[in-house]
């Protein structure tokens, strides 16, 4: 017998997404959208980057919580963060640069569509964010100034 789930309800199995966007540092896949809101999975490659970045006009909470793996905030003092740690920011209003410790998992929810702006993010975007980007742990090569 096959699965039967109601019209309101969207099933997406193991390697189901919307959309996907892949980089040297890591895989982002939109799993569901609605009413505006994303919920992105990111998988990053150690060194991998990942940040919430202010924009004019841009008012969406922002939320990250990591599957697995461990990331650092190279932006701020914050302590790493390890699995089943949350950040959120609602709205953001500092950018904040995140860099994983060892392969990384993160679901990324948006209450405003996000995907297409922080999936395979340009390097340059990484270059013009404000603040002291000195304590990287090891910055992959196409991350270096």
């Amino acid at each position: 017998m096959g699965e039967t789930a109601p019209k309101d309800l969207t099933v997406r199995r193991v390697g189901a997404c919307i959309d996907e966007v892949a980089a040297d540092e890591g895989v982002s896949r939109l799993v569901a959208q609605g009413d505006g809101t994303e919920c992105i999975q990111h998988r990053l490659a150690s060194g991998g980057l990942f940040g919430f970045v202010p924009q004019r006009g841009w008012t969406a909470f922002e939320a990250v919580t990591v599957l697995s793996g461990r990331l650092v905030c190279v932006s701020h003092a914050i302590a790493p963060l390890g699995p089943g740690d949350t950040v959120s920011a609602w709205p953001v209003r500092h950018s904040y640069l995140f860099q994983a410790l060892e392969p990384t998992v993160l679901l990324h929810v948006s209450s405003q569509p996000a995907f297409a702006q922080t999936a395979g993010a340009a390097v340059p975007e990484w270059s013009n964010l404000e603040g002291p980007f000195d304590r990287f742990v090891a910055v992959p090569e196409a991350f270096a100034s």
